[in-house]
């Protein structure tokens, strides 16, 4: 019974997602709509293209593994943020528990999150099999085992992966950067191998085949899925039990056996350093630039913060990287692709010519999906009373948080459209407007993502994964991002092909200058009312 109580006091705290009686329950519920129906639509198109192959059921081991790639790229950097060096560690440390009942307990309230995410992708999936593809009872059963068990596998080997990034950085003493850096290696590794094996949808007849065969080849609940659909059978469904609980069993067990040398030497590490700073001295700065430095330390400071906020940046300039060094290279396959097939309609200089336009399409995106301050008040928790008890008023404050933001946003962005101009020799017109832009639009984000969580703060989130991947403000900031780059981007598309490319670049800077001059406003008139009534 007691540790009953202890779950039941552990999923209570911090879940904020799931209470949907408070504000912001109009956007988790349609955040989850659209998601639903986005796959559910994708499944339902996939469907009719095997239809034609009978292979209706390869849809189920793709399935499997799209959740569980997509469990495991975000359970390797949350996990160490869920399960290290948590708020409530000395409140649980000083309860009579076994350590590996605390470890249970963190990778349990970690398993609901990911089961809530992996059935947004499962169950739409699920509901198109079932309306269009034969099936038996059994069916109906196997599923619903599947969506409990699926986030299992992949969670266990992240949290095992995570622990190992933690263990390793803790030895640094910038152990968060490390755990950052380690991060991001394992998220583009597994990125990459996902988009190596290119884009079948268009032929998924042809492909569907191999790729369902490799899959069920090498993952186990993928195959295991398919078999105990095609014909049911209970050893095996035994077996699938089984295997899973000795997974989870022996994560929680290699977890537990490190979880109180990990946090004893990050403890230890920030200690020694708060000491040093002590024993250097304090440097003089002026209260705004103070309120930045402390905003850039808590951002660098939290692991899953960075790699939330800054893997879009990093995509970026890869992306850039790779058209200004490989863009050569597109020409020598469009002629191949005209010896071989029908004559390519476009050549390398009339793409050429449009660069200025892919360049404004990359800025918008990732500008408008790089939300920071949408997060900012929420981290503070507890500690935002003590930052309203400052003498310095709120408006400074919030602003302060806003230009961190764009100074972690600005370099890349700025350097990934110079680099492009001097590559592709844009004219300084073009090359200013794109500037003007690449301004413009990260400091309506960060505007936008301020006024959000003035309105939805979570301050009492357990840890900082649930305040910068489920919170409220999170989510809306999200949607207005896709929303607006899919305006900004097709904006700009149809007037590159109707007005030219440099007079299009004026009237969207134009527009998105009074786009921000308009927040601004409205950031003004609400900014010091709304910071006031703000409760950690």
């Amino acid at each position: 019974m007691k540790i009953l109580s202890l779950v039941r006091a552990s999923m209570t705290e911090g879940m904020d997602i799931f209470k949907m009686k408070k504000s912001g329950k109009g956007a988790k519920i349609f955040a989850a709509s659209v998601v639903f129906l986005a796959i559910f639509g994708w499944a339902m198109s996939v469907l009719a293209s095997l239809r034609a192959i009978n292979g209706e059921v390869m849809i189920l081991s793709m399935a499997v593994a799209i959740a569980s790639l997509l469990t495991f790229i975000e359970g390797v950097y949350k996990s160490g943020s869920l399960l290290f060096n948590c708020r409530d560690d000395d409140m649980l440390l000083s309860l009579p528990i076994s350590r590996t009942k605390i470890v249970a307990l963190r990778v349990f309230k970690f398993y609901v999150f990911e089961l809530a995410f992996n059935s947004l992708i499962l169950l739409p999936v699920i509901l198109a099999f079932i309306l269009t593809a034969p099936h038996g009872i059994s069916f109906w059963l196997v599923s619903a085992v599947m969506v409990l068990f699926v986030p299992i596998l992949p969670m266990a080997l992240s949290c095992v992966i995570g622990a190992l990034i933690a263990e390793f950085s803790s030895r640094f003493k910038k152990h968060n950067l490390i755990s950052v850096i380690l991060a991001f290696i394992f998220m583009l590794g597994a990125m990459y191998v996902s988009f190596s094996a290119g884009s079948f949808t268009d032929n998924i007849g042809e492909y569907a085949g191999g790729i369902s065969g490799t899959i069920n080849q090498v993952y186990y609940p993928a195959r295991a899925y398919v078999e105990m659909t095609e014909q049911f059978n209970w050893i095996k469904f035994a077996a699938f039990f089984i295997i899973h609980f000795v997974v989870a069993f022996v994560a929680i067990l290699f977890i537990s056996k490190v979880y109180f040398r990990i946090n004893s030497k990050v403890k230890t590490v920030r200690v020694n350093t708060k000491l040093e700073k002590i024993q250097t001295g304090a440097k003089i700065r002026k209260p705004f630039f103070a309120l930045m430095k402390k905003e850039l330390n808590r951002f660098f400071s939290s692991p899953v913060f960075v790699t939330n906020a800054g893997f879009g940046l990093v995509l970026f300039l890869v992306g850039v990287v790779l058209i200004c060094i490989k863009f050569d290279d597109l020409g020598s396959l469009l002629n191949t692709m005209s010896d071989t097939e029908e004559e390519i309609a476009i050549s390398l200089e009339e793409i050429r010519q449009y660069l200025p336009t892919a360049t404004f399409v990359l800025v918008a995106f990732s500008s408008l999906m790089s939300f920071l301050t949408a997060t900012m008040i929420s981290l503070e928790g507890k500690a935002l009373n003590l930052t309203k008890t400052l003498p310095i008023s709120a408006r400074k404050v919030l602003l302060a948080k806003i230009a961190t933001a764009l100074t972690i946003v600005y370099p890349p962005i700025l350097v990934g459209i110079i680099a492009m101009a001097i590559r592709f020799q844009y004219g300084i017109i073009e090359s200013m407007l794109l500037i003007v832009a690449g301004l413009a639009l990260p400091a309506i984000t960060e505007l936008f993502g301020i006024l959000v969580d003035l309105k939805h703060a979570q301050l009492d989130a357990e840890n900082d994964a649930e305040v910068v991947k489920q919170s409220t403000s999170t989510t809306i900031a999200t949607f207005f991002g896709l929303g607006g780059s899919l305006v900004a981007i097709g904006a700009m598309i149809a007037l590159s092909f109707t007005i030219g490319q440099q007079l299009g670049l004026v009237a969207i800077d134009a527009a998105l200058v009074v786009v921000l001059g308009l927040m601004y406003l409205r950031f003004r008139k609400i900014c010091e009312e709304r910071f006031s009534r703000l409760q950690s």
